[in-house]
């Protein structure tokens, strides 16, 4: 007996809304995705919905705030301009090389000194107007049936680390190995280890920085 093929999910650069279709699946079910803009967390596979959908609340949330990966933008430009993506990435490469203006960190959005990432720097539109491109103007939305505002991927970040903390999980040895048990609570919440993790280490990321600028941090 043959099996169900499985739905297939395509992102594009600029993702409007939340899919209607993935809303109706179970977080938990199988669907195959396709990166057509590069890879966030992702590249073309087999992942969960719920999985999913973070990736593509995350993204909505961010170029809703005027932030886009390398890649993303380079699409924008090239379904703008009708200019192939590739060519308008190196010209995005060109401008940050050039200092006219600066590739950030995905998560900090402090300028990157180092390696600029494709997919993990972002840029924002604002300063891609400023020096020139082509760059339209948007904001992306959240669909008016999807329930009450989804919590930010900061809240995400600290409500999972708190998981784990309420799970007896201690992080005050914390350096690069996060401790036994994490995956245990990504389980209880239906999500990949890998995704989960990365949250951890974002919300830990961001303590240690509050508290080396003398940020008093309150644990929800």
């Amino acid at each position: 007996m043959s099996k169900t093929p499985l739905q297939t999910y395509n992102r594009q650069a600029r993702p409007q809304c939340v899919p209607p279709e993935l809303l109706a699946l179970p977080g938990d079910s199988q669907i195959k995705f396709i990166d057509n803009v590069g890879p966030r967390i992702y590249s073309e596979g087999v992942v969960k919905v719920a999985d999913l959908l973070e990736v593509v609340r995350d993204a909505i949330k961010q170029q809703s705030e005027g932030y886009f990966t390398i890649y993303e933008a380079a699409q924008v430009l090239s379904d703008a301009t009708g200019s192939p993506t590739n060519v308008q990435l190196k010209k995005l490469l060109r401008a940050i090389d050039d200092h006219e203006f600066n590739a950030l960190d995905v998560d900090d959005k402090r300028p990157v000194i180092e390696t600029v990432s494709n997919y993990a720097s972002v840029v924002r539109a604002s300063d891609l107007i400023k020096a020139g491109f082509l760059f339209p103007e948007w904001r992306a939305v959240e669909n008016a049936s999807d329930g009450p505002t989804p919590e930010t991927k900061e809240q995400r970040q600290d409500r999972r680390l708190k998981a784990c903390e309420d799970a007896g999980l201690s992080f005050k040895e914390y350096k690069n190995r996060l401790p036994d048990g994490v995956g245990n609570v990504a389980d209880s919440e239906g999500v990949t280890r890998q995704a989960f993790s990365t949250d951890i280490k974002a919300a830990l990321g961001r303590r240690k920085s509050a508290k080396g600028e003398g940020v008093k941090v309150h644990k929800a």
